[in-house]
């Protein structure tokens, strides 16, 4: 580690009362700190004051209503959530021994299911002071879907004056209406369910979401337990749309059979009952082409440094999933007894 960061890292250790045994780089900007009688997860972040003070608040919250399994947040020796040093500003939080979870293992990813329904349960009645929390999703995800809807209309008219086209241009082009379709059936379809009564009581109940729920924000501990980590992206929002995105990230892994979507439901279903207006719904945010939507925004609105090859081989990893989500959609609908998916063979 650089000089100046390491000085930094031994000013915060400081600040939370701690003096170093071992300071272990886990990621760029993540720490493992030991001493004495413990350790610490130290973190430099470019969070703003007011959004470490609503996420602590929020921790805080669970643990008081009785959810514990999360890193705890922990404070300066000033009672401050974050120590700024230099132009440096540090979070920390206690330390969870566990295991990385891999959404691969069945094992796993049950358990990462049920904490986050365990995690739900607990999820609502946040009244913090302050903004740090941004804007409530509650009621907006129509307008959301209907922007991003749009967008993939303008992109696919603006690549189609191009006089030279990449191999990704072309497969968009090839795809974009297939998945404009979608977006417009899942739009009416989210119309039309029961989302409008689910987010009114949602806005009531003041519901919150981790929203980052991949693989590595759980742990699995010794006793196969999951945990849940690193609460950056929380935000008030449906329930339901962390299921979703539990659901889309591991069911790439299982071909989207969906008797794995079931026993992913029903371990979640141990912790917190997903109720009929909610099934409606997440029925709908599985049909929505929200990756295809994100990668395509990336590759021509926010030029992440990725290599041309890298956005071609994401899309043809997207591509190949069509049939297979199209037949779990279908599946899904025929199950829960819903409204049927008229599906062309899109994910």
């Amino acid at each position: 580690m650089a000089v100046e960061t390491g000085r930094a890292l031994r000013l915060a250790c400081q600040a939370y009362g701690v003096e170093p045994v071992l300071v272990t780089r886990l990621q760029e900007d993540v720490y493992r700190v030991d001493y004495a009688s413990g350790a610490l997860a130290l973190k430099i972040t470019d969070m703003k004051p007011e959004r470490i003070q609503f996420l602590w608040f929020l921790q805080d919250w669970l643990f008081r209503r009785g959810f514990e399994r999360l890193a705890p947040p922990l404070y300066t020796l000033a009672g401050q959530p974050y120590v700024q040093i230099g132009s440096l500003t540090f979070i920390a939080t206690g330390w969870v021994e566990g295991k990385k979870c891999r959404f691969s293992k069945e094992s796993h990813l049950t358990a990462a299911a049920r904490v986050l329904g365990e995690f739900h349960q607990k999820a609502s009645q946040l009244k913090p002071s302050g903004d740090g929390g941004g804007k409530a999703m509650w009621q907006r995800w129509p307008r959301v879907w209907e922007k991003r809807w749009q967008e993939l209309q303008e992109f696919r008219d603006l690549v189609r004056k191009r006089d030279l086209l990449t191999p990704f241009d072309r497969l968009f082009l090839n795809s974009v209406n297939d998945y404009l379709r979608q977006g417009e059936q899942a739009i009416t379809m989210l119309q039309g369910s029961a989302y409008r009564s689910l987010a009114s009581w949602s806005a009531r109940e003041r519901t919150f979401i981790h929203r980052d729920v991949a693989a590595r924000n759980f742990l699995i501990d010794a006793e196969g337990r999951g945990w849940l980590i690193d609460f950056d992206y929380a935000r008030y929002d449906l329930h339901i749309a962390d299921v979703a995105r539990l659901l889309d990230r591991s069911m790439r892994r299982y071909h989207w059979k969906f008797n794995q979507a079931r026993l992913i439901l029903a371990a979640y279903n141990q912790a917190r009952s997903l109720n009929r207006e909610e099934i409606e719904v997440l029925q709908a945010f599985l049909l929505f082409p929200q990756r295809y939507w994100r990668l395509v925004n990336r590759y021509y609105r926010e030029k992440r440094d990725w290599s041309q090859n890298d956005f071609l081989l994401r899309m043809e990893d997207l591509l190949r999933q069509r049939g297979e989500k199209h037949y779990f959609l279908a599946e899904f609908g025929r199950y829960f007894g819903l409204r049927s998916y008229r599906g062309g063979g899109v994910a």
